[in-house]
């Protein structure tokens, strides 16, 4: 079904940007209901440090009925703080005037955390629309998510999918449980698609931090220490002057 490709679109996006990289894939969320647990999150971050990553692009969310982060993720991300990690806002926008019909929405509120990405160690990603002048109309806004960090393309990229015969899948939210539809769509081989969301916005970022740092020789640690860490004598960029494939740097991390 439609979400098992996931996984593979990520990192093609995430390859794209950064095809010098290696790339080491996780298998986290389960292949039919799409969920997982703040345990198998965080204990796979920690198992993470025996590959030596420099980066990880954690594609996925979720949120807590008191919209505190987990006790277990936070410490995860302590354990893990020589890795740059790079994290999806979160599908949560309601900008229902700009999006196509028949959209979908999450029941969540904008501005509900989404974790990990609203941790203070995280570089939270949100997607921007195709002109590049604005949040995506499933991203929360800047107003909504002020702990966003920079936003990326994620309306429409293209990447690698499943091949062949694809039923198309609808997550409910609140339930937590993936409903596969009567609706199915052929992808001729190897499996192409276009696809939007966060996910795909923190992919696009983390390849193009992890590109930059390889093209000027430097660890990606340092790179993004350069481009997120407050600077007293810049300031972040806007939506205005931001190139549209490129990223967007809103705010700075203490």
């Amino acid at each position: 079904m439609s979400f098992s490709g996931h996984a593979i679109f990520v990192a093609s996006v995430a390859a794209a940007q950064a095809p010098d990289a290696e790339f080491v894939i996780y298998p986290v969320l389960d292949a039919k209901k799409l969920t997982t647990s703040s345990w198998e999150l965080a204990t796979t971050m920690v198992g993470a440090l025996d590959d030596d990553l420099d980066m990880m692009i954690i594609a996925l969310g979720g949120a807590t009925a008191d919209g505190r982060e987990p006790l277990i993720l936070a410490r995860a991300c302590e354990r893990t703080s020589g890795i740059v990690k790079v994290a999806a806002l979160g599908n949560n926008g309601q900008d229902k005037a700009a999006a196509p019909e028949g959209t979908q929405f999450s029941e969540l509120p904008p501005n509900t955390p989404i974790w990990p990405a609203a941790s203070s160690t995280v570089i939270a990603v949100g997607a921007r629309n195709e002109a590049g002048d604005a949040a995506a109309y499933f991203c929360p806004t800047l107003e909504e998510a002020p702990w966003t960090d920079c936003t990326a393309p994620g309306v429409n990229l293209p990447g690698f999918f499943l091949p062949g015969q694809v039923w198309m899948a609808e997550l409910d939210v609140v339930a937590g449980v993936v409903k596969v539809t009567d609706r199915s769509a052929v992808f001729p081989a190897p499996g192409h698609a276009t696809w939007s969301g966060t996910s795909f916005a923190a992919a696009y970022a983390g390849g193009a931090i992890a590109q930059k740092a390889y093209s000027q020789g430097v660890p990606v640690r340092e790179l993004a220490d350069k481009l997120f860490w407050e600077d007293p004598d810049r300031a972040p960029t806007t939506y205005d002057s931001a190139p549209p494939a490129g990223l967007d740097i809103v705010r700075f991390m203490k």
